[in-house]
Parts: structure tokens; C-alpha cells; sequence
């Protein structure tokens, strides 16, 4: 029951993740087309989390590349922002904001879809098969 909480509560802050790639398609000027792309990235958020609260095989390794996406969106959000005030672009900054990332949000999220991986599993698999 827990789990299902956990990834309900999980949206907003993979939701402000995403966001970070409006800010790196608004920086690149890119449209329409961009405003498909972020609309698709909330789809599979809400594909991957559906996925995830029923229990679906496949869901976990989906989970790891939402992690991966969401990573690489916390990134653009930061340094991109630093990068319209600015108009400069800092590595340290961003490679920061990565290590940062990962400690806080992908490690822990990692632990726990890793601790409830045996939910995943098809129990109805006969012993031997």
C-alpha cells in the first residue's frame, strides 16, 4: 500500500524534472514540436507511474528511464535557467546540479523500486519453467 503513496507522491517533483526540457527547447527555439515532446514526456510519466502502481512486468526497468530522463530535465531546468539570465553556460554548475540530482532524487527512488522488485515478478510462473 505504501508503494502505491510513494509513487503518487513522487509526480510533482518528476513533474518539475520535465520541466526542464521547456526550458532547453525554449533556449533552442523549437515550436510546436517542442510542445509535443514535453507533452509526450508527461504521457510516459503517466504510463510509467500507472505501470508502477498496478504492478506491470516491465514497469521497473521503464522506472529506470524515467529516472534517467528526469535526471538529464533537473539538469537542463537549473543550468538552462542560469543560462537565460546569463547567456553563459557553466559545467561546474551543471555537473553540481547532476551529482546533486542523483544523491537526492535517483539513489533514493532507485533503493526503493530495487527493495519492491519481487512485486514485479510473475508468481505464476510454474517452479522449473
Amino acid at each position: 500500500m505504501w508503494f502505491r503513496w510513494f509513487v503518487l507522491l513522487r509526480l510533482p517533483i518528476s513533474a518539475v524534472c520535465l520541466f526542464g526540457y521547456g526550458t532547453a527547447l525554449s533556449i533552442w527555439d523549437m515550436g510546436p514540436f517542442g510542445g509535443v515532446f514535453i507533452v509526450g514526456l508527461f504521457f510516459f510519466l503517466a504510463f510509467v507511474s500507472i505501470r508502477l502502481v498496478r504492478f506491470r512486468r516491465g514497469a521497473l526497468q521503464l522506472a529506470g528511464w524515467l529516472l534517467a530522463v528526469e535526471l538529464v530535465g533537473a539538469v537542463l531546468l537549473l543550468a538552462g535557467g542560469d543560462y537565460l539570465s546569463t547567456r553563459t553556460f557553466n559545467p561546474v554548475d551543471a555537473f553540481g546540479v547532476a551529482v546533486g540530482v542523483v544523491l537526492l532524487w535517483v539513489l533514493p527512488n532507485a533503493a526503493v523500486l530495487y527493495s519492491q522488485r519481487a512485486k514485479f515478478t510473475d508468481q505464476k510462473q510454474k517452479p522449473g519453467l
